[in-house]
């Protein structure tokens, strides 16, 4: 996988990602009601968050290893580079 190549696929990565993150944290700060019809407080939307924030963990971890690896591998010199 070539330099350019692998940044893009980085960038959907993190699109998506992001995007998967903030459509249900957005939903879980503003609904009034969650799905058992209780009426939700700041601290049930906060432990909401919470859990979606440690859900969530895993896929930021990878894309920040996936970053690095890019920055790293990527700046030698291609005669140096493994292939």
């Amino acid at each position: 996988m070539n330099k350019l190549t692998s940044w893009i696929l980085w960038s959907i990565y993190s699109v998506v990602i992001w995007g998967l993150f903030l459509l249900p944290a957005v939903f879980v700060l503003i609904r009034s009601v969650d799905g058992s019809g209780a009426v939700q407080t700041v601290e049930s939307r906060m432990t909401s968050l919470i859990v979606l924030i440690l859900f969530f963990l895993i896929p930021f971890i990878i894309q920040i290893i996936w970053m690095v690896f890019n920055m790293v591998f990527y700046k030698r010199v291609p005669s140096q580079r493994m292939n």
